[in-house]
C-alpha cells in the first residue's frame, strides 16, 4: 500500500502540494494516536469500530462537530449505515479516486472532482434515507422568518445589526425571533451573524487582494483589534497567517 500524499507540520497533517482529494484503503490493527488534520476526512468503515478522537483536539473541528451549533444530537459525529447497494456505489467512486491519484491533476482535475461529488451525493442520499436521522430535525422546515433573517444579515454583513433592528425588519418580537432562529440553526441570530462574518472574512482573505483592514470593514467589524480577536477565536490563527498559509492552495484549484 503506497503512502498517502500527506505531510506533517508539527502535529498537523496536511495534503502535499498539488493534491486536491485522495482516497485509499487502510487496515488499522491497533489504536491510532491522537493527531490533527487540515483537511476533511470521510471514513467508510467496512469492519471493526473506531473514533475520530482528534476532532476534539482541533479548535475548528471541535467547534463544528462537538461544541458548536451542529453538535446535537449526535455529539459531533454524523454516522450512518449504508445499505449494500449504496456501499457498493460509494466504494466504486472511492476506488476511482484512488486510481486517479497517480494521474496529473492538471489533466484529470475534472474526473477527480466529479468522482468526489458523486461519492458525496451517494453518501448524502444514504443519510437522508436513514430512519435514524429522520428525527434529527423535529421542528420541520425552517420558519420563513428565519430564512428572511438569514438573508437580510448575509446581504449586508457590514451593517451594524442589533437584535432589535433585525426583529423590527421582520415585524417580530425579539424573543420569538430568537426562539425560532435557534430551533432552526442552533444559534441565536447575532451568533449566526458573527459566524457568517468570520467565514466571509476568511473567503475574502483567500480569494481577494483586499487588505485586512478593508476586509474587516466589509464584514462589519471595522475595529481592527476586535476583528483580530474574533478571527483568531474562530480559526485559531490570525488573519495574516491564515492568508499566508492557505491562499497558495486556493490558487491551485
Amino acid at each position: 500500500m503506497a503512502d498517502p500524499p500527506v505531510d506533517r507540520s508539527g502535529a498537523l497533517l496536511h495534503f502535499t502540494e498539488g493534491t486536491l482529494a485522495y482516497a485509499g484503503h487502510y487496515l488499522h490493527e491497533r489504536s491510532h494516536p491522537v493527531h490533527t488534520h487540515s483537511f476533511l476526512e470521510v471514513a467508510l468503515v467496512t469492519g471493526g469500530h473506531g473514533e475520530l478522537a482528534w476532532t476534539r483536539e482541533d479548535p475548528l473541528y471541535n467547534y463544528l462537530l462537538w461544541t458548536g451549533p451542529y453538535s446535537s444530537p449526535g455529539r459531533g459525529v454524523l454516522a450512518t449505515r449504508l445499505p449494500p447497494a449504496a456501499r457498493v456505489e460509494c466504494g466504486e467512486h472511492l476506488d476511482a479516486l484512488d486510481r486517479l491519484r497517480s494521474r496529473p491533476l492538471s489533466r484529470f482535475r475534472g474526473e477527480l472532482i466529479g468522482r468526489l461529488v458523486l461519492f458525496l451525493g451517494c453518501l448524502a442520499r444514504a443519510v437522508a434515507d436513514d430512519p435514524g436521522h429522520a428525527t434529527d430535525q423535529p421542528n420541520g422546515p425552517a420558519h420563513p422568518a428565519v430564512i428572511r433573517a438569514m438573508r437580510l444579515m448575509e446581504a449586508a454583513p457590514e451593517r451594524r445589526w442589533t437584535l432589535a433592528d433585525l426583529a423590527a425588519e421582520l415585524h417580530l418580537t425579539r424573543g420569538y425571533l430568537v426562539r425560532r432562529f435557534k430551533a432552526t440553526t442552533g444559534l441565536p441570530p447575532m451568533a449566526y451573524l458573527s459566524r457568517f462574518r468570520v467565514e466571509t472574512a476568511a473567503a475574502l482573505l483567500l480569494h481577494t487582494d483586499q487588505s485586512i483592514t478593508q476586509i474587516a470593514e466589509a464584514v462589519g467589524w471595522p475595529d481592527a483589534n476586535y476583528f483580530a480577536r474574533r478571527f483568531r477565536t474562530h480559526y485559531g490563527l490570525n488573519a495574516t497567517t491564515y492568508r499566508a498559509r492557505f491562499s497558495q492552495f486556493t490558487r491551485q484549484l
